[in-house]
């Protein structure tokens, strides 16, 4: 059913008729999920609209779990309190006033089977304002507080003996949105194939609603459209805050739901223009 639903919008003056269709955002939806689907799209377009990239660099961080100790994590809660971990060791070593965006990973990019939670981290830095790279030192502090932290939410008796922290740096607007188109993507729907029943349910069902990539002291990120439209020559990938005319600017306003079919019927010998996810007819003719 995905897709299967238009909205249809207009201005004020009802001088612009445009459509939308209902997605359903899921991972495993063929429509919505996989690498640049509907739902990679959608979270591009959030991280994008809350950052600024212009002037910016990225600290990148990654803090795994040690694979004979990843159970604690199967749960929201636990999941939840691995996000509050990293966030206090982080605004420990760096400070509450920054821009972060975190990304919750579930599985890794080579054994699908295999439940891996591991949280990345992007850390946006005016450049020149300080080094890209961090020292031993600061690294080592900050693997010695994750592994602490660990080790007293699972209360264990002695410290971990394995805990790893990966840090990396991106420059450059390119290297920057490839890293972030990276960390938005939506878990593959092939380790539905490959997963045991209670990881489906954990997955599927436990997991509902759950928020994948938080955002701390953020900024809305207007000032990315104009040299991202300069460098990459699109705006598309980007959605607008609420719902605008893509030529010009008006507030639309939901004003009927309409089918596919019905869409379809009325603009078979019709052109239909497609606009930062928005479609019309082009000789505006009203459905």
């Amino acid at each position: 059913m995905c897709g299967a639903t238009m909205l249809k919008f207009e201005d004020r003056d009802n001088t612009e008729t445009w459509y939308r269709p209902v997605h359903c955002y899921k991972f495993y939806c063929p429509t919505c999920g996989g690498k640049h689907g509907e739902l990679h799209k959608k979270r591009i377009s959030d991280v994008l609209n809350r950052i600024i990239l212009k002037g910016y660099f990225i600290r990148q961080f990654v803090f795994t779990v040690p694979e004979s100790k990843r159970q604690p994590f199967q749960s929201r809660k636990g999941l939840n309190a691995l996000i509050r971990i990293v966030k206090r060791i982080i605004d420990k070593e760096f400070g509450k006033e920054k821009l972060m965006v975190m990304y919750i990973h579930l599985f890794g990019d080579r054994d699908k089977s295999k439940y891996h939670p591991h949280i990345n981290v992007h850390m946006f830095e005016k450049e020149g304002k300080q080094s890209w790279k961090l020292s031993e030192e600061k690294l080592k502090k900050i693997r010695e507080r994750y592994n602490r932290a660990l080790t007293s939410y699972m209360k264990e008796k002695e410290i971990l003996e394995v805990v790893n922290v990966n840090y990396s740096y991106r420059v450059g607007i390119g290297k920057m949105l490839h890293s972030i188109t990276y960390m938005t993507r939506p878990t593959d729907a092939g380790v539905l194939d490959v997963i045991d029943e209670k990881m489906k349910q954990f997955l599927l069902c436990e997991l509902k609603g759950f928020q994948y990539i938080r955002g701390y002291e953020m900024c809305k990120g207007k000032k990315n459209k104009e040299f991202l439209v300069r460098e990459f020559g699109s705006w598309d990938v980007v959605e607008k805050k609420g719902v605008t005319s893509p030529l010009t600017g008006k507030p639309l306003f939901c004003v009927d739901i309409v089918s596919s079919e019905r869409f379809e019927m009325y603009t078979e010998e019709k052109q239909v223009e497609t606009r930062n996810g928005l479609l019309r007819l082009v000789d505006g003719e009203n459905i």
